[in-house]
């Protein structure tokens, strides 16, 4: 699961496995570009 903290300037991102333990945590741009990569960077993961 990647869960989002929507923001005006960037988003905090945070990556779980399957059970719950945390993977990474970053920050993207507030982008079109941003959200893309992200999405590509995790293309079967539920984002929330």
């Amino acid at each position: 699961m990647v869960g989002v903290d929507l923001s005006d300037k960037k988003h905090q991102i945070c990556v779980l496995d399957k059970s719950g333990t945390t993977l990474s945590e970053r920050t993207i741009p507030n982008s079109y570009a941003g959200l893309e990569k992200l999405s590509a960077d995790y293309p079967e993961a539920l984002i929330a």
